[in-house]
């Protein structure tokens, strides 16, 4: 769910002409940082319980999700936000008409 929240922001509110810079920096981060949590994952269920810990990434999970809904600019997302939109044509196309799949006012 949080992907999905991330991944619609980028799209809506980053300039066209640096989201794939922010993307890499995303993916390198949740690449970077999984292998890490693995490694961890082994010695603290060692530590406090295999059962406890997949109890405390459920309620991670959960908590996360509820602080990102419970904030007021994202449930009051403006869908007619142009901030995505590039100063030069690089809108996509329907393939079938030459149409613009969706309007920007620049």
């Amino acid at each position: 769910m949080c992907n999905t929240l991330l991944t619609t922001v980028i799209q809506r509110e980053v300039l066209a002409e640096v989201r794939g810079r922010i993307s890499a920096f995303d993916g390198l981060g949740a690449f970077a940082l999984g292998p890490l949590g693995l490694a961890l994952a082994g010695p603290v269920s060692g530590v406090v319980g295999a059962d406890r810990l997949l109890g405390l990434g459920v309620l991670w999970q959960l908590t996360a999700a509820a602080v990102v809904l419970a904030l007021p600019s994202v449930r009051r997302h403006d869908a007619k936000s142009d901030r995505g939109c590039s100063a030069r044509d690089d809108r996509p196309r329907d393939a079938l008409s030459g149409t613009d799949q969706h309007t920007c006012e620049t």
